[in-house]
């Protein structure tokens, strides 16, 4: 669930070059070429918001999936550093749809801001893939020597 809110967040980061691209196309006066294809900006913008909030509510879904099967035994450093940056990414984006939400965030900034998220959301799959791979170290165990008599 988390990763499919990942690539919900991934066509909230195309939305957001399209609506980038048909604002420049618009401030400059070009309405040839690929410009004239683009939807309208309250189009990109609205499904941007719808978009961000469906990533949202994905991520919380698969966040409280992943504490509610949670166990001791499968903990490892790399499967709290998964969850820290996957709740760093959750709160990101619950803020910035909040912001939307109160129109305190607008148009072309709320575009950038998605966009950064996203990448911030690209790089905290690197420890969600290490673990999953089972790639983090291993707790330390004592080890005895073997003596032989």
């Amino acid at each position: 669930m988390v990763i499919l809110s990942y690539c919900v967040f991934a066509a909230q980061a195309l939305n957001s070059l399209v609506f980038m691209l048909q604002n420049h196309s618009l401030e400059h006066r070009r309405f040839t070429g690929i410009f004239r294809f683009l939807p309208s900006l309250r189009q990109v913008d609205r499904a941007g918001v719808q978009l961000l909030g469906a990533g949202v509510c994905m991520l919380t879904l698969g966040m409280l999936a992943g504490v509610a099967t949670w166990t001791p035994a499968t903990w490892t450093p790399a499967t709290e550093f998964k969850i820290t940056c996957a709740s760093l990414v959750w709160l990101g984006y619950a803020a910035v749809l909040f912001l939307r939400r109160r129109d305190r965030l607008r148009s072309i900034r709320f575009a950038r801001i998605s966009l950064a998220l996203f990448a911030v959301a690209l790089f905290t799959l690197w420890p969600a893939n290490a673990a999953r791979r089972g790639e983090h170290t291993p707790p330390a165990q004592s080890v005895r020597p073997v003596t032989t008599p």
